[in-house]
């Protein structure tokens, strides 16, 4: 289910966000997966899973190190750009993705 972003500038990518219920339910899909949460977490790379409005919903054990986190929760449901600090991340409202 996605968040109507009503009034909300985008340049670019839709500024739709995942109702916190569904991005819950999409975070639960890879709690249940415990092999395939095992390998990914195992890849010396950073991996993430992103819903269809670019949010966060699996973050592999490298990113979370990497920022300091001991698991992804503080990241689900923010977008690539808001998680890393990206400092173009927040030009427009409507976050991540949709300024210039």
């Amino acid at each position: 289910m996605t968040t109507p972003a009503p009034n909300l500038h985008t340049d670019f990518a839709s500024p739709e966000r995942t109702s916190s219920e569904e991005l819950e339910r999409q975070a639960r899909y890879f709690e249940n997966k415990s092999l395939l949460t095992e390998f990914l977490d195992a890849v010396p790379n950073v991996f993430v899973v992103l819903n269809q409005n670019r949010q966060i919903v699996f973050a592999n054990r490298t990113l979370c190190g990497i920022l300091g986190l001991t698991n992804d929760q503080p990241l689900r449901g923010k977008r690539p750009g808001e998680a890393l600090g990206c400092i173009h991340a927040h030009e427009n409202e409507a976050g991540c993705g949709t300024s210039k």
